[in-house]
Parts: structure tokens; C-alpha cells; sequence
């Protein structure tokens, strides 16, 4: 089975060499990274990965990129896998029960939908004031409790082999001929899980590294246009101290921690001597 993801990244370099380990541990197969305008040494980084790993780097200049990236991958790429997750560099899938994503998307596989929307588990500071040193899984180990309301909120992981059942793109959620679904089979039809329902996340999880640091918020996503150019979504530094949720912290980014911490070591002795300081 080929699992893709597709990913509108910038200035992640820092940590992209994290980010495909995890994802290569976990069991995806095809990366389609459209860097947008990185100017941190992330598009070499990634260009070195490329000559090793199944990944698609494609550098873009324009603003307001995503919707125009979604549509690129649905036309270009979706057909090429089986399922292909559109996630952003600080998210990070999980297949909560399962040794790997193949595993936890089989029993779908068959059923009628188009996309499983899988929701976030939003990851606060853990009391840092500046990116420590080491993974992001490993130092950021706090998150929100389930009631948080932004855990409600989806990204989509769509069904391949062909892209005539994709009519719309947005950030979260597709418009599709079968429809989006959640673990549960519950019909989705926004961004997030509507009503009085609680998410489920005994298949699938996004940790979502929402803020990292206060530093980090305060240089990079306080001063963020969303790719998708929905000024709405600008997380200004006010807002820090709302997101910044730390009540939790359920051990679920151990479960692949050692084969993450192999797996980018592997990554960085392949691609050479110049990532060693990433």
C-alpha cells in the first residue's frame, strides 16, 4: 500500500529531518513537500533527503499557497497512492493502536468514503521559553485536555488511485462524492466535529505542536499569514496564553520515540556532514 502526505512547509528546517523520520516510522511512503519560501536552508535539506528517500520537493513562491498546492497534489499526485494525508510541519499522524498507518487504514479501505478526517490533540509550550535543544516529540511533552475546543478540529487523509472524487480543497476538510468520515464512521461536513459529540482517537491522532516555545510563537506564528490566506486563523501574541495548554501528558509520543530517534540518525548520516547541526 502507498501512503502519501503532502505538506505546504516553511522555514521548517530546523525540524523537517524530524518530521520525515517520524512519519517514514510510522509507515508512509511517498512525501510531496512544497517549500514555500524557505529561506533557512530547508529546500537544500530537503533536496539531500530526496536523493535517499521517497520524497517530492517542490519549491514555490507565491502567496496564499495551500488551496493552490491541494489542487496541484489532487491532480499530479493523488493518483500515484492509496491514501494521501494533507497535514502541516508541525503536525504529526499517529496510528494510535496499530504498528503502523497501513495497518490502522485497512479497515477503511473498503467502506464508502472519500476522507477519514482525523483530529488534532493540540500540544502547548511545556513551559519553554525557547526551542530547547533535542526532538520535538521528546521536549515538548505537554498537551491540552480532550475537551480542548480546537481538538475538535480535523485534517483530512483522502483515498487515492484516482482524483475525480475530489470537487473542492480547503485546509481541513475536502468536498468529495463519498464524503469525509472520522474513525467512527460519523459523517463530517466542516472543519470540525459539530454537536455534542466527543472526537475519537483510538485509530488515528494528530499531535499538534501548536505554539513550541514562546519564542518561537513570538518570532515565527504570531507573525504568520496561514498558507491558506485566511487572515481569521492569524494567531496574534495575545492569544499565546489560550493555546498554550499543558494540563496532559498521556505518553502516546513514546511509542515511537526510539525508532524516531534511530530512524534520524539514519536520515542525518546519509545525507552528510551538513545536517549534523539539525
Amino acid at each position: 500500500m502507498d501512503i502519501g502526505i503532502t505538506s505546504v512547509q516553511r522555514d521548517r528546517n530546523p525540524y523537517i529531518i524530524e518530521w520525515i523520520a517520524f512519519h517514514l516510522c510510522v509507515g508512509f511512503n511517498r512525501f510531496y513537500i512544497y517549500s514555500h519560501k524557505s529561506v533557512d536552508g530547508m529546500n537544500e535539506t530537503l533536496h539531500r533527503i530526496a536523493k535517499h528517500y521517497p520524497v517530492v520537493v517542490k519549491e514555490i513562491d507565491y502567496d496564499f499557497p495551500q488551496h493552490t498546492v491541494y489542487i496541484d497534489s489532487v491532480h499530479h499526485h493523488l493518483p500515484e497512492v492509496d491514501w494521501m494525508a494533507y497535514i502541516d510541519g508541525d503536525e504529526f499522524l499517529f496510528p494510535v493502536q496499530h504498528a503502523d498507518i497501513k495497518d490502522a487504514l485497512a479497515p477503511y479501505q473498503d467502506k464508502r468514503l472519500s476522507a477519514l478526517g482525523v483530529y488534532w490533540t493540540c500540544y502547548g509550550s511545556s513551559g519553554h521559553l525557547e526551542d530547547p535543544d533535542g526532538l520535538l516529540l521528546e521536549q515538548y511533552t505537554r498537551h491540552s485536555q480532550p475537551d480542548f475546543h480546537a481538538n475538535r478540529y480535523i485534517k483530512s487523509i483522502v483515498k487515492g488511485k484516482k482524483n475525480d472524487h475530489v470537487q473542492g480543497v480547503t485546509a481541513h476538510i475536502f468536498a468529495t462524492s463519498d464524503g469525509t468520515f472520522d474513525e467512527k464512521m460519523r459523517i463530517l461536513t466542516s472543519h470540525e466535529l459539530m454537536g455534542n459529540e466527543h472526537p475519537s482517537q483510538e485509530v488515528f491522532r494528530i499531535n499538534h505542536y501548536m505554539t513550541q516555545s514562546y519564542d518561537f510563537y513570538r518570532r515565527k506564528k504570531s507573525q504568520m499569514i496561514p498558507p491558506d490566506g485566511n487572515f481569521n486563523s492569524i494567531r496574534s501574541l495575545e492569544v499565546f496564553d489560550s493555546l498554550d495548554r499543558n494540563e496532559c501528558d498521556d505518553g502516546i509520543r513514546y511509542k515511537f520515540l526510539v525508532k524516531l530517534k534511530l530512524k534520524v540518525e539514519e536520515i542525518k548520516a546519509r545525507i552528510g556532514a551538513h545536517a549534523a547541526h539539525l
